[in-house]
């Protein structure tokens, strides 16, 4: 299990280099009123890096379906059912963390 204590200063996510594909995410609102990034299996690098870079190394506790990732004082769940994975927020303020990091994502795959 990885873990981080303490305050992460904000950074811009890595840049892509120019012969890497562009990568397409996007935001889904689930039933229950939180979010959902969905992401490529490919893009799991670009997406780790970023959270990385912008929050610190986040928390993660495997299970066997999913994963509990926390990070910017949030918890989510990774979830790569069938190659196509996704990061659910858990809370409000776990929503405005995934919005914030879709757009920092978009930004840098622009």
């Amino acid at each position: 299990m990885l873990t981080y204590s303490g305050q992460a200063e904000r950074h811009s996510p890595p840049r892509l280099q120019d012969k890497e594909k562009a990568i397409t995410f996007k935001i889904l609102e689930l039933s229950s009123g939180r979010l959902s990034l969905e992401f490529s299996a490919s893009d799991l690098t670009a997406v780790r890096e970023a959270i990385e870079s912008i929050y610190g190394v986040p928390e993660i506790t495997a299970y066997p379906a999913c994963a509990s990732v926390k990070f910017a004082g949030c918890m989510f769940v990774f979830q790569n059912e069938w190659n196509d994975p996704c990061l659910i927020s858990q809370s409000e303020e776990g929503n405005r963390i995934l919005k914030d990091l879709f757009e920092s994502l978009r930004a840098e795959t622009g």
